[in-house]
């Protein structure tokens, strides 16, 4: 999936590429700083708001459904791999959750 960045006036500003598959979540930080993505590729991709690509990680063993970022910038992905996992936001994991079931949005 491609990822598009509009600006305000509902111009492009950039249309960096995106994941190999297709994109099933997008979430924003709280202070507007980033956006996360997720996709059927398994990976989580972060952008700055001006479309520079920041950093991947192959984060799950199947489809990426959920994401969140929390006020203090942590991330959660959710997949079918029925795992949950929290990212900070260099691309680190720092805890993997079995919660036994698909986690979507």
């Amino acid at each position: 999936g491609t990822v598009r960045v509009w600006n305000r006036e509902a111009e492009r500003q950039k249309t960096p590429g995106g994941h190999t598959n297709y994109i099933s979540t997008v979430a924003v930080s709280c202070d507007g700083s980033f956006f996360v993505t997720g996709g059927y590729d398994k990976c989580v991709k972060m952008w700055n708001l001006s479309g520079e690509h920041l950093w991947t990680v192959e984060a799950h063993s199947d489809q990426v459904k959920a994401l969140h970022v929390s006020p203090n910038n942590l991330i959660a992905s959710g997949s079918n791999d029925r795992t949950l996992k929290f990212w900070d936001v260099s691309g680190e994991l720092k805890e993997e959750i079995d919660v036994g079931s698909p986690v979507n949005t």
